[in-house]
């Protein structure tokens, strides 16, 4: 069992090893120049050309992914360019609203998944087996944006049991908070 868990983890960090190198040389392949693109096409070139040992992206390609991988392993992302302020800063808030969502689904579909394998397990060749296997097939197949439309459409717009929006105001309550989750969750 051990065995099985570490070739997972290792499988799991060679695979992202493999896709952050991917996504990164793949950026680096963009026509363009970040210090002309952050300073616009009008700048000084010595300006441009500060600016660009100031990010390091006058390195080497490997160099640059080096440095990225290391910083990121210790938890540095590296500060916006567009805002101008650490990235963390940026993911942070949205971290938290994703674990609740994650965290809210998995409530919602496993014991569902759970009680209706059983029932199709019990009723084999029945007419309850074969609605949960219609049921749990379409569920797979449809993809996730257009069960968002249907609930909205169907719980929010029709019947205004749900708020149609995503995301809580500011100060709501947690039963509020998980009202306005619970149609990304079971999409």
């Amino acid at each position: 069992m051990k065995r099985f868990f570490l070739r997972r983890i290792l499988l799991a960090a060679v695979t992202l090893f493999l896709l952050t190198g991917l996504v990164f040389f793949a950026t680096h392949t963009l026509p363009g120049n970040v210090g002309q693109r952050i300073l616009g096409p009008l700048a000084d070139k010595d300006a441009i050309k500060q600016l660009n040992h100031e990010l390091g992206t006058d390195k080497p390609i490997p160099t640059q992914y080096a440095s990225w991988l290391g910083h990121t392993a210790k938890g540095d992302l590296g500060r916006s360019l567009a805002y101008d302020v650490p990235v963390t800063d940026k993911i942070r808030p949205a971290l938290g609203y994703s674990a609740r969502l994650a965290m809210l689904a998995f409530i919602l579909v496993v014991p569902l998944s759970i009680l209706g394998g059983v029932g199709a397990a019990l009723k084999r060749g029945k007419l309850l087996d074969r609605i949960v296997t219609v049921g749990g097939l379409s569920a797979a197949v449809v993809p996730e944006f257009v069960w968002a439309v249907l609930f909205i459409l169907i719980f929010g717009v029709k019947l205004k049991w749900l708020p149609v929006s995503a995301a809580p105001p500011d100060g709501a309550s947690v039963v509020t908070q998980y009202k306005h989750l619970l149609m990304p969750a079971l999409s």
